[in-house]
């Protein structure tokens, strides 16, 4: 996560420039032994900042795991006496051959592989159930400096010998771990406080840079606020591994890691009080926020209005250079501001009794949502919730639908879309069109609506590949929707007039590269439909209950056709027209019927959010899990896997869109 935090800086920086900086780092952690008082720097500080320069230093060697270099070498015992804890008259006899018994210490790593700590406390109290410390002891420091000569020197051989820098990085590391446990026994009897490594060094490095505010550091290189021996060990194992991190995924886990670790912390609203508001990324989303409001108020308040646009120049103007030890009051004068006129401001998010950096970050979520989906049945909302990343509610003040608001990775790696979800207050056509119409108002940035859920199938038993059963997910193509109760009457006959709008060219292109690479064998949404299995109804019901039937004169069973297509339990994935009415279909006459004008599934939605959508010059495309035949065998059964699988793929789908194209089309 550091590593990815301050990798712009750090590429800029020699290898020998970061280890040059880590050590620096260490050598603070040097004044609590020899009782100098530093005024701005605790050992708290100087452990965490050591620990914040040792993973980057380990991202410069491309390594593509810390973790299994330090517990290939202390597989919860000391690697010498191969004991927990450590026996000191074994170790002394072991110490200063050339080797250890490394055959016994790669048995030791395969016995104890289930012990392998995770969390950065849990490393702790491994190093010291290994290396138990007495209070008043205080060794480590001198052991970490030995142990840092040593890693200069493996660092120097590193491209000729680069097996030599994990033993050596294992053991700067236990000291590291040393240091703590020394620290926490000795505040345990002084103020009789529990230390926790993993939760300072998660309230210095939440995510982010503290300093500037930016997911990736743009501080200053050099901020103004800043003015021995080979490892005796040989590889337990091939170490090639060890050091073949492809820089591509190093950078996505770490912006994985970065995302999970601010949201564990409480995301911004918990963390916005430890990073400066003049400067940065928080500073342009200040100088944005002012101007959404400012346009949002213009109509009803435009004395409001040029206050707001004046303190988006002033912050703006007020900007401060990042690392600087200077703070803009200005811009503390525009929060104040802020929170005087909040109350006045119409379109501000509900619940005004929260704080106001919470209250900006729901507005400035709400700000960025690029797709809309609506829903019409709870089992169909729970459905498409599952498959957002960190959801949350988002209550929009004078619009009658509830939204959950949350993010979906896109398939490159580049970033994540902002998705608000909505449920129907009233079911049908109509409904759905109301629904739109709310959903493009209060998130303006909403281009695309998806109308996610079940419907009725259209099976043809005599066509393999247009035949759909219950499970499968029809993605409406571009000829759209079907409104087949949109009718002229004459006197002698009765016609279908449907007029609905084409569906987003963007989703189509986005459902062709969904297509392609499901040829190739991709099919992201089967993973995707495990993210539904906690929910009530979600399992995929027996092949035994996909029963279809002719119902015409005595009922009968009609047998499915072989699709060499099919994979067995999962669903197959249908493009074409959806039809629509504000009817719920249950004859299969009826079913049949449509199925002449090419349906291939029936619901009662679609038609108004091609209505809405259009109606606010945005797009639209429909996706339905099928879980009956439209005919009088209609049941329950399988509306909650269909539900799931529709969802799951709407999650693919919103995927394969790149953040580029979006903005692009913006």
């Amino acid at each position: 996560m550091t590593a990815l935090i301050y990798g712009e800086r750090n590429a800029e920086r020699s290898t020998s420039d970061t280890f040059a900086h880590f050590v620096e780092v260490c050598g603070m952690l040097t004044a609590h032994d020899r009782n100098k008082v530093r005024e701005t720097v605790s050992l708290e500080d100087a452990l965490c900042k050591a620990l914040g320069w040792y993973f980057p230093l380990m991202a410069k060697f491309h390594v593509s795991s810390v973790e299994e270099i330090i517990y290939r070498k202390f597989p919860y015992c000391c690697p010498y006496c191969r004991q927990t804890p450590h026996k000191e008259r074994i170790c002394k006899n072991v110490r200063g051959v050339r080797t250890v018994d490394h055959s016994a210490l790669l048995t030791k790593h395969r016995e104890n592989s289930q012990r392998r700590p995770v969390t950065l406390d849990e490393w702790q109290r491994m190093f010291g159930e290994i290396y138990p410390k007495n209070v008043g002891e205080a060794r480590s420091t001198l052991g970490l400096f030995e142990e840092l000569g040593e890693l200069a020197e493996a660092i120097r051989v590193f491209e000729r010998y680069p097996k030599y820098l994990a033993g050596e990085a294992a053991d700067v590391f236990s000291y590291l771990m040393g240091i703590a446990n020394e620290h926490a026994l000795r505040i345990a009897q002084e103020a009789e406080i529990r230390f926790s490594l993993e939760a300072e060094f998660l309230k210095r490095y939440p995510g982010l840079c503290v300093q500037c505010g930016c997911h990736i550091c743009v501080c200053p290189v050099v901020p103004e606020a800043t003015v021995g021996r080979l490892a005796k060990e040989l590889d337990l194992a091939s170490s090639r591994p060890l050091f073949g991190a492809d820089p591509a995924d190093l950078d996505l886990h770490g912006r994985q890691v970065a995302a999970t670790v601010l949201q564990k912390v409480g995301g911004y609203s918990a963390v916005a009080t430890q990073f400066p508001l003049d400067r940065g990324e928080t500073n342009k989303a200040l100088v944005v926020l002012c101007l959404r409001l400012a346009d949002s108020v213009a109509t009803t308040n435009s004395v409001l209005a040029d206050k707001l646009r004046s303190a988006a120049i002033e912050v703006g103007s007020a900007a401060m250079k990042s690392g600087s030890r200077e703070r803009s009051q200005s811009v503390n004068d525009v929060i104040q501001s802020l929170r005087a006129v909040w109350p006045s401001i119409e379109v501000a998010i509900q619940q005004p009794d929260r704080p106001l950096a919470t209250a900006i970050d729901r507005l400035i979520k709400v700000q960025d949502c690029r797709f809309g989906i609506v829903t019409a049945l709870p089992k169909e909302f729970a459905a498409m919730r599952a498959m957002l990343d960190a959801p949350s509610e988002h209550p929009i003040a004078g619009d009658p639908n509830r939204y959950v608001v949350g993010t979906i990775p896109t398939r490159d790696g580049k970033g994540a879309h902002a998705v608000a979800v909505t449920m129907l207050t009233d079911k049908g056509n109509n409904g759905a069109a109301a629904a739109a119409a709310h959903i493009l108002r209060s998130f303006p940035t909403i281009k695309d609506v998806l109308m996610v859920g079940i419907a009725g199938g259209v099976p043809s038993p005599d066509n393999v590949t247009r035949h759909v059963r219950l499970g499968d997910v029809v993605v409406s193509n571009k000829e759209g929707i079907f409104q087949y109760d949109s009718l002229k009457i004459e006197q002698d006959s009765i016609g279908v007039r449907s007029y609905a709008t084409a569906p987003s060219a963007l989703m189509i292109d986005a459902i062709n590269m969904l297509e392609a690479n499901r040829i190739a064998g991709q099919r992201p949404w089967d993973e995707n439909t495990r993210r539904g299995d906690a929910l009530e109804g979600s399992s995929r019901p027996g092949p035994d209950t996909d029963v279809l039937k002719d119902w015409l004169d005595i009922p009968k069973d009609v047998e499915h056709p072989h699709d060499a297509t099919r994979s067995a339990g999962q669903p197959k994935i249908h493009f074409g027209k959806i039809g629509s009415s504000n009817v719920l279909l249950k004859d299969s006459k009826i079913r049949d019927t449509l199925r002449l004008h090419g349906v291939l599934a029936v619901e009662m939605e679609g038609s108004g959010i091609a209505d809405g959508t259009w109606a606010g010059g945005c797009h639209y495309i429909v996706i339905r899990g099928i879980c009956d035949y439209c005919d009088s065998g209609k049941s329950d059964l399988w509306q909650g896997y269909a539900a799931v699988v529709a969802a799951a793929y709407a999650r693919a789908l919103i995927s394969e869109v790149p953040i580029a194209t979006l903005d692009r089309r913006a």
